[in-house]
């Protein structure tokens, strides 16, 4: 067996530790300016904590916006925890860094894009996808995808 450097899963940990220092810089400062960020997580990720009425109608992801109405932010070393309101309700939720599938910062155009959750060490591993589905843009009506990072943009491909 061939031993290699595993570049996208080392990029993919220091990614994820952009998102814990952004929120950690929350956490400290609150949400300067008009930043707002957009944070996508699987839902049925090892170590997310959701109410159950979210999973129902979220069963794959869901996205969080934390703007201006969120309670008790709390930065974890795995993951982070926060309240938002939820059809009128304020529930408090938990998500895992692995568990999250993009990340963005519409005000200033800047996102990440993970691939997939098979490159981090949970439990829910998603099917092999088409490598062309893989640059995709964030669901935003912002033009936020124009800084997504797509890690398969960085791995060479057979034939290249």
């Amino acid at each position: 067996m061939k031993k290699y450097i595993d570049y996208q899963k080392i990029v993919d940990k220091s990614l994820r530790k952009v998102i814990k220092h952004v929120l950690k810089h929350v956490y400290e400062n609150g949400m300067e300016g008009d930043h707002h960020l957009y944070i996508t997580f699987l839902t049925q990720y090892e170590g997310v904590e959701i109410p159950e009425y979210l999973i129902n109608e979220y069963p794959n992801e869901i996205t969080i916006i934390l703007q201006h109405q969120f309670w008790n932010l709390e930065i974890n070393e795995n993951s982070f925890s926060i309240s938002l309101s939820f059809n009128n309700n304020t529930e408090n939720i938990k998500v895992p860094y692995n568990s999250i599938t993009s990340f963005a910062d519409p005000s200033v155009n800047f996102g990440l894009q993970f691939k997939d959750s098979a490159h981090t060490e949970g439990t829910l591993v998603e099917d092999n996808k088409d490598q062309n589905q893989e640059k995709s843009n964030l669901r935003s009506d912002d033009t936020a995808a124009d800084n997504v990072i797509a890690f398969t943009d960085f791995h060479k491909k057979p034939n290249e």
